[in-house]
């Protein structure tokens, strides 16, 4: 278990397996400067980043659901929490938004699969299986 204080983002997991840097820069010395990649990273977001939701194709889509877990030692928030309805009632993915091209490595992967393993964790009750394989990572 770990104290609040120890918890590390679920940004700064992406951010920590891409560069080690990148990430004391950002979440400790909390240095950031806006470019022209991040702007249009924000603009991306604007819609994900109002909270809600909304129902498409037998899954309930929630905006900004926040993730906490002392076990993990992890917080953040999630762009979007699929959950499915109906017949696919068995099914939650977490959707993280990304722009740009998909990248080479794991790093937004890494990100999403610790969500992926919380929501499991939380919602075992609820789901006797964690479609991870379908969870999206979108790009423009």
């Amino acid at each position: 278990m770990y104290g609040e204080d120890d918890y590390l983002a679920l940004s700064g997991l992406q951010h920590l397996s891409y560069c080690e840097r990148q990430w004391a820069l950002i979440h400790v010395e909390q240095c950031w400067v806006e470019n022209a990649d991040t702007v249009r990273g924000n603009l991306f977001h604007e819609r994900v980043d109002s909270k809600g939701y909304t129902t498409v194709r037998g899954f309930r889509a929630e905006r900004q659901v926040h993730l906490e877990s002392a076990v993990l030692g992890i917080y953040g928030i999630a762009d979007i929490v699929e959950y499915g309805i109906g017949n696919a009632r068995a099914v939650i993915r977490p959707v993280e938004y990304k722009v740009g091209k998909a990248k080479i490595g794991d790093w937004d992967r890494i990100q999403l699969a610790a969500e992926a393993f919380q929501y499991r964790r939380d919602f075992y009750f609820m789901a006797r299986r964690i479609d991870v394989s379908a969870s999206r990572l979108p790009t423009t």
